[in-house]
């Protein structure tokens, strides 16, 4: 079997002339970013794409990124993703930044390079234009963009053996690279190959290739990002030992020659770390665990009909593909906040929207919902309530709990839902009842946000997003 990946990185950046008095202080740079990490291809799992996706984005936070991380995602998913990302990307300014990260696998044909989803199962190049992510449409839309500086981020593996996973063999003469748009003078390409991709599958190392070379740049004194981007590349790039694979490691024009991502400056006031969000599974025999930030817990008061099934374990797979478990997680739960997935016996792994729905536990969700809001609709759901304390035993109501009602939301806006609040949650280093009035008015600017940039028009949905004090 022959393969090897490639890492990939297209950046643009105008900058416009600053028309600021002389000594006048400059507000600190907006960053934003969005990560995908697809690991669980039916066919093959890649085992780096995790770790990476997570060091990538721990990276980001140094250096002040808002930065969202969305795993396995499928085809819809995805490219609602990517359509709000780029709709963000146009109230960026000169000095800003914003940076599209992924990592999974990635097929080529002679004209372009796809980003595949993990609900793929095509054959042609006719299914990777109808099913997969074009880069070069990528490329355009991000030049459409006329402000700051654009990175977009590709760390993919590509295999070349028709009999193996993925049957989509197009390649350029030579083997020598993805195939891109033509590179402008505003635009950076960054490319890397690695032939040992093996090594990452079979959990010999943590880490892929790319971000090793990656972490250790960034621990050189003063490094900005977007050098470290490229020193990364090139010993990466080095490294590679098959001439008939080698390719260049960048290529920089224009004014990206001069842009910088540098780590911003500390605060007079030290700042608590953002809050990251795992999940667990509350077994109807055992209680919350105690010490985290915000609790929340995805219910479901009755089953599904038939019909609403997909529904749910659209809903469901969301919240296993995008946080972590509780038990791997290396932070304090002090923090840490955490959704509970109600259910009535142990979920054997590995954990899937099937076996997790199979297992939900109806009478415990509908126990915390009648003491919570008795006044809920229990036909319908799914429902999300949010508490600074555990609910579990609680005999009535409790105060500043958020609550959601995803019943209305379309099915393909699910993921961008769930993830725009996740993404808030981690953004308040500490919860406190006069923090929820604040949080609750970015959750609906939030939500309402996705129900326009996911489909280029707000669509004719309600949601329900109360706190009750």
């Amino acid at each position: 079997m022959s393969s090897y990946c490639v890492f990939s990185i297209l950046s643009k950046v105008l900058l416009a002339s600053l028309c600021l008095l002389s000594g006048q202080a400059q507000p600190a740079p907006r960053r934003i970013a969005l990560l995908i990490g697809n690991s669980e291809y039916s066919g093959r799992a890649l085992s780096a794409v995790a770790a990476d996706a997570t060091l990538m984005r721990a990276m980001l936070l140094d250096f002040e990124f808002d930065a969202g991380l969305i795993q396995n995602a499928g085809f819809a998913e995805m490219r609602g993703a990517v359509g709000a990302f780029v709709g963000r990307l146009g109230s960026l300014g000169s000095r800003d930044a914003g940076l599209l990260y992924y990592a999974g696998f990635c097929a080529q044909t002679p004209t372009d390079t796809y980003l595949i989803p993990v609900d793929f199962g095509g054959r042609t190049d006719a299914d990777l234009q109808a099913r997969a992510i074009s880069v070069r449409e990528l490329q355009a839309r991000f030049a459409s963009q006329h402000s700051g500086l654009k990175v977009l981020a590709l760390s993919g593996c590509r295999d070349y053996n028709e009999t193996s996973w993925n049957p989509v063999a197009g390649q350029r003469a030579g083997n020598r690279g993805v195939a891109l748009a033509p590179v402008r003078g505003d635009i950076a390409v960054i490319l890397a190959m690695e032939p040992a991709l093996a090594g990452a599958q079979d959990g010999a190392r943590p880490y892929g290739g790319f971000m090793i070379a990656m972490r250790e740049a960034l621990g050189r004194r003063d490094t900005d990002l977007l050098g470290a981007l490229l020193s990364a590349a090139s010993r990466f790039g080095s490294s590679v030992s098959n001439p008939q694979r080698a390719q260049i490691a960048w290529q920089l024009d224009g004014p990206a020659n001069d842009f910088r991502i540098e780590r911003v400056a500390p605060r007079a006031a030290a700042r608590p770390p953002a809050r990251s969000t795992v999940r667990d599974f509350l077994v109807r025999v055992r209680k919350e665990d105690s010490g985290y930030g915000l609790y929340s817990y995805l219910l479901f008061p009755s089953r599904p009909a038939p019909t609403e099934e997909a529904r749910y374990q659209e809903v469901i797979g969301v919240y296993l593909s995008m946080l972590e478990t509780a038990g791997t997680s290396s932070f304090a739960r002090r923090e840490l906040n955490i959704t509970y997935i109600p259910v009535t016996g142990l979920v054997g792994p590995p954990a899937t929207p099937e076996k997790v729905l199979a297992a939900y536990d109806y009478e415990g969700a509908l126990k915390i919902i009648q003491a919570q809001r008795p006044d809920l609709d229990t036909r319908k759901g799914p429902y999300v309530i949010s508490s600074l304390v555990p609910l579990t035993g609680a005999t009535g109501r409790m105060k500043s709990v958020i609550f959601q009602d995803l019943s209305a939301v379309p099915q393909d806006l699910i993921p961008l839902y769930i993830r725009e609040f996740e993404a808030l949650v981690a953004q308040e280093r500490s919860w406190a009842s006069e923090t929820m009035d604040g949080f609750l008015l970015s959750l609906r600017t939030a939500i309402g946000r996705v129900a326009s940039e996911g489909r280029n028009a707000a669509p004719a949905f309600s949601f329900v997003i109360e706190l009750w004090k």
